[in-house]
């Protein structure tokens, strides 16, 4: 059980990782494209 959570926390914090990044990612290009 503790192995399948720590999985399913693992593979939770690679989809708020990438939904970070995302976001990021996208205030970037709207600043670069506001200069």
């Amino acid at each position: 059980m503790f192995e399948d959570l720590s999985k399913f926390e693992h593979h939770m914090l690679r989809i708020a990782s990438a939904t970070n990044n995302f976001r990021h990612n996208r205030d970037i290009n709207a600043y670069l494209k506001s200069i």
